[in-house]
């Protein structure tokens, strides 16, 4: 199977694609820094760049996307940029029978100290709440 790793550059995205391939999957990391994961077939793609996504996602079967703007502080355009607008363009650049596995940080774990998972049924998080823009943008609809 050939399956894209979005923010394949980071800690989690790495393992993942390291993972993949060490499962025999086709691997595809995508990241912004200039070098992905040694020995993976990479290109480099900013989520927030202007212009088209890679053509080489016409060929893959699957996506796993843990590629986010992830930061304690800073502009929320910028998260919204890369986090919202760069997964909708990722979003609509796959084909409809593309899987496509989401991975989020620790970042949108509910902020009043929750010990227990957070399921949708419980309703919606106060997204206000978040301290940091990473948080709340990753729990807005």
């Amino acid at each position: 199977m050939r399956v894209a790793v979005t923010g394949a550059t980071g800690f989690i995205g790495g393992a993942i694609a390291h993972r993949l391939a060490d499962a025999g999957h086709d691997v595809l990391a995508l990241g912004r820094a200039t070098a992905g994961p040694e020995g993976i077939d990479y290109l480099r793609w900013d989520l927030a760049a202007p212009g088209p996504p890679p053509t080489a996602l016409d060929g893959v079967d699957a996506v796993v996307h843990a590629a986010a703007h992830v930061a304690a502080w800073g502009d929320e355009a910028r998260f919204r940029l890369v986090t919202v607008d760069g997964t909708r363009r990722l979003v609509d650049a796959l084909r409809p029978d593309v899987r496509l596995v989401v991975i989020g940080s620790s970042s949108v774990y509910a902020p009043d100290g929750r010990t227990t998972p957070y399921r949708e049924a419980d309703g919606p998080v106060d997204s206000a709440r978040y301290l940091a823009a990473c948080g709340r943008l990753k729990k807005q609809k």
